[in-house]
């Protein structure tokens, strides 16, 4: 995702400390020649506490929120939708909150999309199991 001043936000599915993944945003170089910076805004730590593996990618919400999914994790190990909260000041920690579990009956499981945030603050997304045949659903989250 592309933020502002050409900062771009993403994804690790693996990696971090707990290697459960990570979401992390890449600054560009101030002089042209030079490296771009990178700073990890979050490590997932896997298990029911928060979530693991987050491919997808993030997009922004509201009040310049990140969301995004994780592939496993959650209570039932079955994924998380979540939402990365910038600092008040700079160089603090982003506040990560899971805002759902599925539980692979009729709201799916797994969801491996990205995600697509309305204007009324709707998350909509995909998953690639659970429902009622088992091929998956398409979910809506309302705040």
């Amino acid at each position: 995702m592309l933020g502002e001043s050409g900062v771009l936000y993403g994804t690790a599915r693996h990696g971090g400390i707990s290697a459960s993944g990570m979401v992390f945003a890449l600054s560009p170089p101030v002089d042209p020649a030079g490296a771009w910076t990178e700073a990890v805004l979050y490590n997932f730590r896997g298990g029911t506490s928060d979530g693991s593996e987050p491919g997808a990618g993030v997009v922004f919400g509201r009040h310049g929120a990140l969301y995004g999914t994780t592939d496993y994790g959650g209570s039932n190990n079955l994924g998380t939708i979540f939402s990365l909260t910038p600092p008040v000041f700079r160089g603090r920690p982003w506040t990560e909150t899971v805002l759902y579990t599925f539980t692979g009956l009729a709201d799916g499981a797994f969801p491996t999309s990205t995600l697509v945030v309305g204007e009324d603050g709707v998350v909509y997304g995909t998953t690639v199991n659970g429902g009622y045949a088992g091929g998956g659903v398409v979910f809506a989250l309302a705040p």
